[in-house]
């Protein structure tokens, strides 16, 4: 790992650990071969008679559109469109599910993918995701966003 890379990930376990987010190990920008051996190692899938990557999500496979919940608070209270899509979420209660996210990630290995939203250089944003499983951290970096170079 280069002198830049191992800056830019102490960097990010300094913005996680600001947040009192303490995981057991950050395997960051990993490539393709790497997270497809880290995904067989574990045992998240297994190779498909075409070679794709082949992995059980359980019962809950996609997202819900209609389960958007955001903060209410001073910033948001006039600037949301709530309804259906957007529902309030109070502060205390973003509290108390943020401590069990942390409670449940503490020790734990994690993968990170620093990419961007948008092909555009002008107008893209940057984005960090970070996932439990090899598998999904390859998902975002193959199939959603723009790696970084």
């Amino acid at each position: 790992m280069s002198d830049n890379q191992q800056t830019l990930a102490a960097k990010c376990l300094t913005q996680l650990e600001a947040i009192d987010i303490r995981p057991g190990k950050i395997l960051r920008n990993l490539t393709v071969p790497e997270l497809l051996e880290v995904a067989i190692h574990r045992m998240e899938g297994e190779f498909s008679d075409t070679g794709a990557l082949s992995v059980k999500t359980g019962k809950f496979t996609g997202r819900s559109p209609d389960d958007r919940y955001i903060v209410d608070d001073d910033v948001t209270h006039s600037t949301i469109d709530w309804g259906k899509i957007n529902h309030p979420l109070s502060e205390d209660k973003f509290e108390m599910i943020f401590g069990r996210m942390r409670t449940f990630v503490e020790g734990k290995e994690f993968f990170i993918f620093d990419g961007f939203v948008g092909a555009d250089h002008e107008y893209r944003l940057p984005i960090r995701v970070i996932t439990d499983k090899a598998w999904q951290n390859l998902l975002h970096l193959k199939s959603l966003f723009v790696q970084r170079t």
